[in-house]
């Protein structure tokens, strides 16, 4: 945010200034949590929260000002106001028309987004660009993209969305648009509005506080009733008045090609994005270029480095099979383009649609869902859906058993699918949704069926050992990527390797990490097996050494992590012992206190035979989401922030500062500084539930045993010590050589469960030392002394589920895994 004093914002909400000092506002928040200090925190009231419960909060974080709807006692200024919303879209519009940037705002039924990007992209080859973010675009989201807002920013590219009618109307006023764009009117929100003639009402509104031209997809029928003293028309069609057309068009597998024409000039273009939809899309942002003086040939280079959104119709191959991720959002009408799309995919395998219910419609779900089917069956798809509308769909489709309630009945039959008829090179998959129904869920576990139809071919080929840990370095390298796709370029990677590479095998899956300079061990002991394998590495051992474990230490160069300073002063040799130090920022356990930070930096600095490589700390519940440990998250950050200040400012600049492991990587992009530390979600697990939706990872361990012994017994028989289970019915009983001793809880006794042919098998009885019982009465296909079983395959049975019964978590499942087991690298 641009400066702006208090007593701007008094003019901007219309309030006489009354207060003695005036002082520079930093921003304006409305989130407690990450409210910085200086920056006015605005109370807003919802149905489920109310600002005003979060004042102390603002208040102890220094907040300097408050804006509220209620009385408050403070020593800062606080601005009443009648309403707290109004207030912010005041602030928003006042800011806005301070500046005097460029403003255009976009709306419309369907592909405003994708408009949007398109636009933001072309016009940042000349210009300073700042467009919406995420999906920031109602009365609360619209504000915070304008308080983005700097003086160096010429365009901002808006959006505006919206539910019901009069919404649009208050959004163009904050926006105050100099041009607006409409690009159809669908039937998305049909159930809030009642008609396509109440949406074309409502997208309208965008006139409102519109100060330009308006910009209307020309072939939409009924964006022509709309009036304006500037309509500029564009649209595939070579319309009367139309500003451009397209000439000619193709879709190939990398895009669209087409021929736009503007009076007299044409121009080839190639937009890397598939559907003819886009079409309409890629003509109204070239048209608002042109309006804002980009040339064609500028258009045209701009357009083909173009890359659209996570999920918009998103294309990738696995396995030889093209998997399209479209479920950002859904409507009748976008459903119907990607439908289209798919069917005019030049691959020459199946076609086949996996589709969400579309949200949003009221009184006409019925019988948008009924078409939806007619149309899958028209279009001769394979089609699976899933939603509350199933029977809907199911009667228009004209099949039974391809429509579900629920994502796990759909999950049974995809299997199923995937497993006797398969997914071959060749084939297309889409996945398109509303956003609601979370589509990235199937997708994640589509994947799982087509990677166990693949692992499954390896298992007679593996070592007959009784207890095996099969290890997958190329998904923990493809984990890895997943990691570096979401970090500056200067940031490095420091995978954490200890207790023996999280139970796995540090001489196996060492083979992942050739793309990363530094590693992380938890002792010397550690560290010298890594020094073995990688001498070139820098190898930091992570928590603080005891004094005997130096000469080792300086005889191999390793990095240390200093818990506290005074251990430096052991350091006897020339040669200098390179450091990181350790900041307790609230973790209780190693580190020196921030207070003692500026003495530690003059202490050190006099030790010329220790150096300072590094600061680094510890979070605490990063992966917790509850506002209370997130608030103590951000406290932690900016006490590590100060600590570096203070330490750089006597000691010099250190080369890494670090905080960040697995979870903050994803959800606390200020804890990146220039080094982060990875730890379980290598291997493939979520650390927290929050990074499902953020990262797909591909879990790389597996944890099998043998048969060794099945039999069938009459009910009344007792399975193992203790008398705990009894059958009641003739069953057959595996006896599988793996127990307590090989690290698997005794917790699951009776209640956990294996996996026998790709199919759950209970476990009976307790868990012996060497053995466990599995009940595979139920268990389809042959089962025979010798098979492997699988503990957790990731499939069937997840470490997830098997850390639920254990009582404990993932990290500790894996640590436990006793060292006699066998380590295999899967290839």
């Amino acid at each position: 945010m641009e400066n702006i004093y208090l007593s701007d914002l008094c003019s901007f909400l219309q309030m006489d200034f009354t207060f003695s000092d005036d002082f520079w506002v930093k921003g304006i928040s409305i989130d407690t949590r990450t409210i910085r200090p200086g920056e006015v925190f605005l109370a807003l009231k919802g149905e489920n929260y109310d600002g005003h419960a979060f004042l102390p909060v603002a208040v102890k974080k220094g907040a300097g000002a408050l804006i509220v709807e209620e009385d408050f006692q403070g020593k800062m200024p606080v601005l009443r106001v009648p309403n707290t919303l109004e207030a912010l879209a005041q602030i928003a519009n006042g800011y806005r028309q301070r500046l005097g940037t460029k403003v255009i705002a976009i709306t419309g039924s369907s592909g405003k987004t994708t408009t949007k990007n398109l636009l933001a992209h072309l016009l940042a080859t000349k210009y300073k660009v700042i467009s919406t973010y995420k999906n920031f675009n109602n009365e609360i989201g619209l504000p915070l993209s304008i308080f983005g807002l700097t003086a160096e920013h010429e365009v901002a590219v808006f959006e505006l969305g919206m539910n019901r009618l009069g919404e649009i109307a208050k959004l163009s006023k904050i926006a105050s648009p100099d041009i607006a764009i409409i690009t159809n009117i669908g039937t998305a929100h049909l159930g809030n509005l009642g008609s396509r003639e109440n949406i074309l009402r409502a997208k309208a509104e965008i006139k409102e506080g519109l100060r330009g031209c308006l910009i209307l997809n020309s072939d939409d029928p009924f964006l022509k009733k709309i009036t304006w003293p500037q309509i500029i028309g564009a649209g595939v069609r070579k319309n009367a008045g139309n500003y451009v057309f397209v000439d000619h068009w193709e879709m190939s597998k990398e895009g669209l090609n087409f021929t736009v024409v503007r009076g007299k000039e044409k121009i080839e273009l190639f937009l890397p994005l598939q559907g003819k939809h886009n079409l309409n899309n890629a003509l109204l942002a070239i048209t608002c270029a042109f309006k804002m003086g980009l040339t064609g040939k500028e258009i045209k280079t701009a357009l083909a480095n173009f890359v659209n959104e996570n999920w918009r119709y998103e294309e990738s191959v696995f396995k030889g099979i093209t998997l399209i991720k479209d479920f950002y959002s859904a409507n009748p009408d976008s459903v119907k383009a990607a439908l289209a799309t798919l069917c005019a995919n030049q691959s020459k395998g199946k076609k086949l649609a996996i589709l969400g219910e579309m949200n949003e419609l009221g009184e006409f779900s019925s019988r948008e869902h009924r078409h939806l089917g007619e149309l899958c069956r028209e279009l001769s798809l394979l089609a699976f859906f899933v939603g509350d509308h199933y029977r809907d769909f199911e009667e228009g489709y004209g099949q039974a058993g391809f429509a579900f309630k629920t994502k796990s009945e759909l999950y049974g039959c995809l299997q199923e699918y995937v497993m006797r008829t398969g997914l071959k090179e060749g084939d297309v998959v889409l996945l398109k949704g509303s956003r609601q129904m979370k589509m990235e869920e199937v997708f994640q576990e589509l994947k799982k069926y087509l990677e166990m139809d693949y692992r499954h071919d390896l298992v007679f080929t593996l070592p007959p050992a009784a207890v095996t840990l099969y290890m997958n370095t190329r998904a923990m390298q493809s984990n890895l990527k997943r990691i570096k796709e979401v970090l500056a370029n200067d940031v490095e990677i420091m995978p954490i390797i200890k207790a023996g590479a999280y139970g796995s095998s540090t001489d196996i899956v060492v083979n992942a990490f050739h793309m990363c300079n530094y590693l992380a061990v938890a002792d010397v002991q550690e560290a010298l097996v890594l020094k073995r394998i990688f001498p070139e590495k820098e190898i930091m051992i992570l928590y603080q050494p005891l004094a005997v474990d130096l000469p080792l230490i300086m005889k191999h160069d390793f990095i240390v992590g200093l818990g506290y300073w005074e251990f430096a002063r052991e350091v006897k040799s020339k040669q200098p012992l390179r450091v990181h130090l350790e900041i307790d920022t609230g973790a209780g356990r190693l580190g020196i206190n921030p207070r003692e930070v500026k003495k530690a930096a003059r202490e050190l600095k006099k030790l010329s035979n220790v150096q300072v490589e590094g600061l680094y700390m510890h979070y605490v519940c990063a992966d917790s989401m509850l506002p209370a440990d997130q608030e103590y998250t951000v406290k932690q950050t900016e006490i590590f922030k100060k600590a570096v200040w203070d330490f750089e400012e006597i000691y010099g600049l250190v080369r890494f500062k670090h905080a960040s492991s697995s979870v903050p990587i994803f959800t606390q992009k200020e804890a990146h500084f220039n080094l982060v530390r990875p730890g379980y979600m290598i291997y493939g697990y979520y650390p927290a539930d929050v990074l499902r939706e953020r990262v797909t990872l591909t879990p790389a361990l597996q944890l099998a045993a043998r048969i060794i012994q099945i039999k069938t017994v009459p009910p009344g028989t007792f399975i193992s010590y203790g008398r705990t289970f009894e059958t009641t019915r003739e069953s057959v009983i595996a006896t599988v050589a793996i127990g307590y001793a090989d690290g698997i809880s005794r917790l699951l006794s009776n209640q956990g469960s294996m996996v026998v042919n790709g199919q759950r098998a209970p476990i009976v009885g307790r868990i012996c030392m060497d053995l466990t019982m599995l009940d595979i009465t139920d268990i389809v296909g042959e089962v025979k002394v010798g098979d492997q079983v699988y503990v957790f395959d990731n499939y069937n049975v997840t470490l997830d589920e098997v850390a639920k019964w254990s009582k404990t978590i993932g990290y500790e499942v894996l640590t436990r895994i006793a060292a006699n087991v066998e380590r295999v690298e899967k290839i």
